[in-house]
């Protein structure tokens, strides 16, 4: 099974975009405009929780 990490290098992109849960609605608006993407990796700590 392919990583995250496996796609990403695949996909040339320089690194996984990600938020905290306790971050702002738009927190995670202003993060995904600055890095043109339309999803991010929600995380708690080190671990990845959602999308």
């Amino acid at each position: 099974m392919k990583t995250a990490q496996d796609i990403l290098q695949e996909k040339k992109a320089p690194e996984m975009v990600t938020i905290s849960e306790n971050a702002t609605i738009y927190d995670a608006i202003g993060r995904m405009v600055e890095n043109k993407i339309g999803a991010m990796l929600v995380t708690r700590g080190n671990e990845i929780i959602g999308i």
